[in-house]
């Protein structure tokens, strides 16, 4: 069928004199460019001259080089076991890999080319059917696919004028003289065409002994790109078994981190990176995404380890990264300075900031405004999964919050509990579903009353932080609390009331101010009946999470029925926390409690002894915004640094001391009554041994939830000795030097554990267990146990709050008791 006939005329009217015109054009533009790249090129061995188009949009003029070929196939050697002559076969017919491709002077090269083509867009843009520019018979009006067969009619007409328009050159003397001598091909190219395109095209463009070489060429190719396949796949079996490593930190990189310092632009509504691309009309969040992508490489490339990270990293092969792996770190720095830059610049608009850090993906970052108009980061994992891939990417979403977002709502409960279980007829969907609407109509109205009520109990003080406790690990209270200066300045005083003199109570308040485990123990008891309907709801989704068999079956029919239960209970107790952030941003529209947070400079907190200081910042700034979150981290980092110089003091003070002590001259003897009185017993629950029964039998008790109830508190065990209030006095204080292994505490520590391992042994003998026991100065003093499952858990031993303070656990091992 000629479609291009049946066209309508005033279409073919339009159209013929861009055919009648394309082919002289081309001829002429084709030889001046011609002429000029092999003036501009007088040292290079040119191997191909040629065009290069794309859907027929565009044409422009490109070349190959040896030259140029052996600096890209070393450029891939680099990061690639092959060596440089597979690469250069595999390399030489790929005109996009050439350092010459895209040179900025072949893009104006052929103007009346490109005149041509802007003005057959402008035609074809209103050409379909469907627009009714113009008037097409019926047949294509109902059949898309008959128009589609005349587009593709349209291109092999273009396609036939172009190489007519090329095999002009041959009648240049001096060119034909040049592609001769130089076994110089002559090719037309696409970035979507396939080599059996390629070498269509190259047969009606050029002898018969320049397609014979192609030929041979493409054959090349092919048996090259199976040889560099093989070397891949053995590379990666290798790094799988032997995974790279590196002696690069974090610090060797801190220039270039430090000189990654991006700009923006507003293009009609929407927050673009300040570089030179085509914007958008209007800024969806979709389209931004795809504007404002980072290339992590390239930020990388002006670091002297540039080429040491592309060796290692820069080829799609080897084991997935680790959250805490070089280049995911990178990355999340990268994205920290983007995000805090954002917020600056843009104080009323609030972004969510994408990294992506795969072996099977481009290394990037890339940010979006949030508006809350549903779209979602492209998350590459989905797409993967479905395919036989080894290599896995780790991937975040950092939200940076600001003031005026601060106070909108996140996506409706519905479509968040979706994400966890779409079935609407399962029972335990619904039973959930129901609990997350009495906890946000329970929270919206005790959260405010609660607050109102704090305001009012502390009217006579200045209250510096406003807000509620909570449990990140397993959600089981929220507590409203008010922390006031009159009792940071008496806590301070009497937390460090043994410190050198000359430590001031402002010195010894900033230490305390923002300290975790002071913000958290100082809740008064009156306030943990504040919220009871908001804890009965709590309480009731923890008894629903304790599944019987046939409803675990029923919500996570899978081979890893744990892995399901954990994913679920995560889904959960990630949308309690996005409930408590709207409660209590939702308090801000009362304007008693605003306007007293405002004047009096007060915080707006989450607060949390287990959660991570990053989580605490970071709820600062979706409750409060940038400009307060700044503030509070800065306090927070200086009084960490006090509370370690005075914490030190301290310590010399109990060194010189400790010896000349009661407590030097008691010994194990003197704790043989407690150690001969402790006698635990076990409940079995499913899999795990448990210290106390937890509720109905559930089929799986994770070994995180195991370890936190089957927790044995040292100094607890120590209350009923006569010597326990010398104890008390010299090692309760978490100050002073660390414990050794020799030293009474330590000892009482073993000795339980092994009262502890060996009752264990004795009451169920066909299990293995792991005792963990701190004897350190800084954590409680404790011994954990949990059912040795070989699942890979382990104990969990250094929080990184104690990193920051310069305190490490010196005295904390764990022990295997098995039969």
């Amino acid at each position: 069928m000629e479609h291009y006939k049946n066209a309508p005329q005033k279409l073919q009217d339009e159209l013929s004199p861009l055919f009648a015109a394309l082919e002289n054009t081309i001829a002429q533009e084709v030889e001046s460019a011609f002429t000029t790249i092999i003036a501009n090129n007088p040292t290079v061995q040119l191997y191909s001259l040629g065009l290069y188009y794309h859907s027929w949009n565009y044409i422009l003029p490109t070349f190959s080089s040896e030259e140029g070929l052996e600096q890209v196939a070393k450029h891939y050697a680099e990061s690639s076991e092959a060596d440089i002559e597979l690469e250069k076969k595999s390399l030489r017919w790929s005109p996009c890999d050439s350092p010459h491709h895209g040179e900025d002077e072949l893009e104006y090269m052929m103007p009346k080319t490109e005149a041509l083509l802007e003005e057959w867009s402008s035609i074809m843009e209103l050409a379909d059917p469907i627009y009714q520019q113009y008037q097409w018979s019926k047949a294509y009006q109902d059949d898309s696919e008959l128009y589609d067969d005349f587009i593709d009619e349209l291109y092999n007409k273009f396609e036939e004028l172009v190489i007519s328009g090329m095999n002009k050159v041959w009648e240049n003397k001096q060119l034909n003289e040049f592609f001769v001598k130089n076994d110089c091909a002559l090719t037309l190219n696409a970035g979507d065409s396939s080599y059996e395109d390629f070498l269509i095209h190259a047969k009606k463009l050029n002898s018969e002994k320049i397609t014979q070489k192609l030929t041979q060429e493409i054959q090349d190719w092919h048996e090259a790109s199976k040889e560099i396949s093989k070397v891949r796949r053995d590379k990666q079996q290798q790094e799988l078994t032997n995974p790279p490593t590196t002696t690069l930190t974090l610090a060797d990189f801190q220039d270039v981190i430090d000189n990654f310092n991006p700009s923006f632009k507003e293009v009609d509504g929407g927050i673009f990176l300040d570089i030179e691309h085509d914007y958008p009309l209007f800024g969806s969040s979709e389209r931004e995404a795809a504007a404002n992508r980072i290339p992590l490489m390239e930020v990388l490339e002006a670091s002297p380890h540039y080429k040491e990270l592309r060796k290692l990293y820069g080829h799609y092969m080897g084991p997935a990264f680790k959250k805490d792996d070089l280049l995911p770190c990178l990355c999340r720095a990268l994205v920290n300075k983007l995000g805090h830059a954002l917020t600056e610049k843009y104080s009323n608009s609030a972004f969510s900031v994408y990294m992506c850090v795969d072996r099977n993906t481009l290394y990037y970052i890339t940010f979006i405004s949030y508006r809350n108009d549903g779209y979602q980061f492209f998350d590459a994992s989905d797409e993967y999964a479905q395919q036989d891939i080894l290599a896995r990417q780790v991937s975040e979403i950092h939200a940076f919050y600001s003031p005026k977002v601060a106070f909108e709502e996140t996506p409706s409960i519905i479509s968040s509990l979706q994400k966890i279980q779409s079935d609407e007829n399962n029972l335990f969907s619904n039973r959930v579903n129901a609990l997350f609407i009495q906890l946000e109509t329970a929270m919206n109205k005790e959260i405010e009353a609660s607050l109102l009520r704090l305001i009012e109990d502390t009217s006579q003080d200045e209250v510096y932080s406003l807000g509620l406790c909570y449990n990140p690990t397993s959600w089981e209270y929220l507590i409203p609390f008010s922390m006031t200066n009159t009792k940071l300045v008496a806590d301070a005083e009497l937390e460090f009331s043994r410190y050198h003199e000359s430590a001031s109570v402002s010195l010894k308040s900033q230490a305390l101010k923002w300290d975790k485990h002071y913000l958290h123990t100082s809740i008064e008891d009156a306030h943990k009946t504040m919220m009871p309907e908001t804890n009965a709801v709590l309480t009731q989704m923890h008894s629903i999470l304790i599944f019987s068999d046939s409803e675990l079956e029923a919500y996570a029919p899978t081979e890893d029925t744990e892995a399901s239960f954990e994913e679920l209970q995560q889904g959960i107790f990630s949308i309690i926390y996005e409930l408590v952030i709207n409660a209590l941003n939702r308090v801000r529209r009362n304007q008693k409690i605003n306007a007293y947070l405002t004047e009096k400079q007060s915080v707006l907190a989450l607060i949390s002894e287990q959660a991570s200081y990053d989580d605490f910042f970071m709820q600062i700034i979706k409750l409060n915004g940038v400009i307060i979150h700044k503030r509070v981290k800065e306090e927070a980092s200086q009084g960490f640094i006090i509370d370690q110089e005075l914490r030190e003091i301290k310590e010399d003070i109990e060194a010189e001391t400790l010896a000349k002590s009661v407590f030097e001259k008691l010994s194990m003897q003197d704790f043989q009554d407690v150690i001969d009185n402790f006698n635990p017993s076990f409940v079995e629950q499913g899999e795990a041994i448990l210290l106390y029964e937890i509720g109905e039998q559930p089929p799986i008790v994770p070994a995180e939830i195991e370890e936190m109830i089957n927790s044995i508190q040292l100094m607890d065990l120590l209350q009923d000795s006569p010597h326990f209030e010398a104890i008390q006095q010299l090692y309760s204080n978490g100050i002073g030097p660390a414990l050794k292994p020799g030293d009474i505490l330590h000892q009482l520590c073993e000795a339980i554990v092994d009262k502890l391992g060996n009752a264990l042994l004795t009451s169920f003998r066909d299990k293995a267990f792991l005792i963990q026991m701190h004897s350190d100065r800084y954590t409680p003093y404790r011994i954990t146990f949990i059912t040795d499952r070989g699942d890979g858990y382990k104990f969990f031993e250094t929080p990184e709050d104690v990193k920051i303070r310069g305190f490490t656990p010196e005295a904390c091992k764990i022990e295997r008791f098995s039969h």
